[in-house]
């Protein structure tokens, strides 16, 4: 249950990670929150033998990832924060009511809570399902580029 709550709080932030220098009025994590994220990234990054060098390039300079491994590590993450859920025939997609939950309790504009919303469920109409790292790489692409056409970025 505790765990539930950690991820519904930290997902919206965890995404913007992955999503390039997006730039929200986000609530503060809490020390739980923190620590909870950092091991998922921890554990993700080991997992898909994702690069120092890279992971500070994703993490640090926000950037989106640009190797397979960095693609992965975005999958992993989002997994793990069920971002992604099943869709027919075994692929995966995003979970854009998960995804539209956590921009309505963790950003504070109301006006880039609907933008993000829209966003998101754009992206995830048209970003095709699959089970692969480039699917996350690509739902991640499409969010940053439209929220940056937004005015929803540095």
């Amino acid at each position: 249950m505790a765990r539930k709550f950690i991820k519904s709080c930290y997902t919206l932030v965890a995404l913007l990670v992955f999503v390039g220098s997006i730039h929200v009025e986000a609530k503060e994590l809490t020390e739980e929150q923190r620590t909870q994220l950092f091991e998922d990234l921890k554990q993700c990054k080991n997992s898909t033998d994702l690069s120092d060098d890279e992971f500070e390039t994703i993490i640090a300079k926000k950037e989106l990832p640009t190797s397979e491994a960095g693609k992965c590590f975005t999958k992993c993450l989002m997994e793990k924060l069920d971002i992604i859920e099943d869709a027919e025939g075994g692929k995966k997609k995003i979970s854009v009511i998960t995804m539209q939950a956590s921009l309505e309790e963790n950003m504070e504009k109301e006006d880039d809570i609907a933008k993000g919303k829209d966003i998101i469920q754009k992206c995830g109409d048209t970003v095709e399902p699959e089970d692969s790292c480039a699917y996350a790489y690509n739902i991640s692409k499409c969010i940053y580029d439209r929220m940056k056409e937004a005015g929803i970025s540095q």
